[in-house]
């Protein structure tokens, strides 16, 4: 599995990804996945496998309150059939990097109490 940074191209393949990991209620629209992941704000990450298949997906914001910088996570979504293997711990660690290095002093995430894989 290799990870790297969001591109353009990859819309598709993580709003179809989105699509499966979410209900209706909880998943994106193409063009508010688009928004946050193009944001001037984002930090990206996207696991891809050796066949080129996008396995996982991670999105944050980075934002600024009381003159902090903090990362929120604005959506994690792993293929399920990649779920159990460490994927999310590791793409976790990458964006926790990314926000390190432009002085994030916190991250957020929100998470469904219903939500026992999380």
């Amino acid at each position: 599995m290799r990870l790297r940074e969001y591109g353009s191209a990859d819309l598709g393949a993580i709003f179809a990804l989105d699509e499966v990991c979410f209900e209706a209620p909880f998943r994106f629209s193409a063009r508010a996945m688009q928004q946050f992941a193009e944001a001037r704000n984002a930090l990206t990450v996207v696991a891809e496998s050796e066949s080129r298949q996008i396995a996982g997906f991670c999105i944050a914001h980075v934002e600024r309150s009381r003159g902090r910088l903090s990362a929120y996570i604005v959506t994690l979504d792993i293929d399920p059939k990649q779920r159990r293997h460490g994927l999310a711990g590791q793409m976790m660690e990458s964006i926790e990097q990314q926000a390190r290095d432009v002085a994030c002093e916190a991250m957020a995430l929100h998470v469904s109490v219903e939500n026992q894989g999380a």
